[in-house]
């Protein structure tokens, strides 16, 4: 099978360089700052996940990406994949504080691991699906506050994201932007509806066609189908293959 070669390097050979000065044909350009889109796989379960988040986030306007926020269930992959936590292998588990640890100040995210962990996401996954189809707007920042009452927020504050009742005090003490009580109240509500329980179950099972075996997944369409990625080391290879800068986990501290 032919390697695949990175998209700068596709792209340079449709456009052409001139190599006695060195600068890009002006459709080579147009090229470089096409609107890409990035479907993001993930679980608020997953630490991983929230690293690779807020790096999205960071790098949204300055890779120009269309970042499409979808929310899985990270139990059904790793049950449809046979695969198991880190924590399940003794050695994984001594092994994995250490590396959120190393991580957390690598990415500038503060983040603690819960007293009872991993725990059953499914509640919350349920009620961001139904944000995405009731209130997409809302979406990035309500992931942001699940990420942050499952590992802790600025102040350290975690919340237990299996009761209800934990979940609704959190979001009344610190409201997510532009969502209120009634709202809320809805998307409660339709946690226990089959469309977004199939929503839920048809994102994991389409995440799981393209090869996800953990979180987070992210996939990137192109014209030849497109490319997967797992993880929240795997930028600087994402960077290499779409053609496009990496400066560090936090762009606006990069050196000039």
């Amino acid at each position: 099978m032919a390697r695949r070669r990175p998209s700068w390097v596709r792209v340079r050979r449709i456009c052409g360089l001139s190599h006695r000065i060195g600068i890009p044909s002006p459709s080579l350009f147009a090229i470089m700052s096409a609107r890409r889109k990035v479907v993001f796989y993930y679980d608020v379960v997953s630490t991983y996940s929230f690293f690779a988040f807020e790096t999205l986030v960071r790098y949204k306007d300055l890779w120009n990406l269309d970042l499409d926020l979808q929310p899985f269930f990270l139990g059904g992959i790793m049950k449809a994949t046979n695969n198991k936590p880190p924590v399940s292998l003794p050695a994984k588990a001594q092994y994995y504080p250490l590396d959120i640890a190393r991580n957390s100040r690598y990415f500038d995210i503060p983040i603690q691991i819960p007293a009872t962990f991993p725990l059953n996401t499914i509640m919350v996954m349920r009620l961001l699906t139904a944000m995405k189809q009731k209130y997409p707007e809302a979406l990035e920042p309500a992931t942001r506050r699940f990420f942050e009452m499952v590992f802790g927020d600025k102040e350290g504050n975690m919340v237990d994201v299996t009761k209800e009742a934990d979940v609704r005090a959190s979001l009344k003490e610190k409201p997510v932007h532009g969502m209120d009580d009634d709202k809320w109240n809805i998307l409660f509500k339709a946690t226990q509806n089959k469309d977004v329980k199939d929503a839920l179950a048809s994102a994991t099972d389409a995440a799981v066609q393209l090869g996800a075996f953990g979180a987070p997944w992210l996939f990137v369409p192109d014209a030849d189908g497109g490319q997967s990625f797992w993880g929240s080391d795997r930028f600087p290879v994402i960077a290499n293959e779409l053609g496009l800068a990496w400066k560090g986990p936090v762009p606006t501290k990069a050196k000039l």
